[in-house]
C-alpha cells in the first residue's frame, strides 16, 4: 500500500509550493528561513529550489541559513528575531528594496569558486562572514544526524562520530 497516491501528492504539491503564487509573491519581499543542522533536510536545497525564486520573476527574497541550529530552530531564535524584526522594520517604514542590504552570486560549477558582489548602490555591509564545514562522507553532502539507507551507509543510521579516549 502506498502512503499517498500520485494524484493526490500533486494536487497537494500545487497548493503547498510557493513557486505556484509567483504573481502574489512578486509583490512582497520574502524571507525563507533555513537550519544548517537540520535533522530532517539538506540545507543545500538552496541549490534546488531557492535559485528559482529568482528576482525577475519572484521580487526581492532574502534568506538565512541559521548556523548550529536545529529543524525546529529553537538555537537561532536570537538571530532569526533579529534578522527578521530588521526586514519588518524596513518594509514598515517603507523602505524600498533598494534601500534594504542585498548581495548578488554566481557558483562556477567547475570550481569551489563563489564569486558575489555587493550594488554600489545599496548599503553597504558592515562585516562579511564564511562558513565553511565538512561533510562524514566524501560521497555525500549531508549534515543530518540521521539518514536513510543508501549505497554509502547501507543502514539507516547515526554517522560515526569517534569518541575521545578520555573522560
Amino acid at each position: 500500500m502506498e502512503w499517498i497516491d500520485d494524484e493526490i501528492f500533486g494536487q497537494m504539491w500545487s497548493f503547498l509550493d510557493p513557486l505556484n503564487y509567483k504573481e502574489r509573491l512578486a509583490k512582497i519581499p520574502k524571507y525563507i528561513v533555513l537550519s544548517s543542522d537540520d535533522q530532517f533536510m539538506l540545507f543545500d536545497w538552496t541549490n534546488k529550489y531557492f535559485d528559482k525564486f529568482d528576482h525577475d520573476s519572484m521580487g526581492e527574497t532574502k534568506l538565512l541559513i541559521a548556523p548550529n541550529s536545529d529543524h525546529s530552530l529553537k538555537t537561532a531564535l536570537p538571530e532569526l528575531i533579529s534578522s527578521a524584526s530588521a526586514l519588518a522594520r524596513s518594509v514598515a517604514a517603507g523602505n524600498s528594496e533598494k534601500e534594504r542590504p542585498s548581495l548578488n552570486y554566481y557558483k562556477e560549477d567547475d570550481s569551489k569558486t563563489i564569486m558575489v558582489t555587493i550594488p554600489e548602490d545599496g548599503p553597504k555591509p558592515v562585516s562579511v562572514l564564511l562558513r565553511h564545514a565538512e561533510t562524514f562522507s566524501t560521497l555525500r553532502r549531508d549534515f543530518r544526524w540521521n539518514v536513510l539507507a543508501g549505497d554509502d551507509n547501507k543502514n539507516c543510521s547515526s554517522p560515526w562520530v569517534p569518541l575521545s579516549e578520555e573522560r
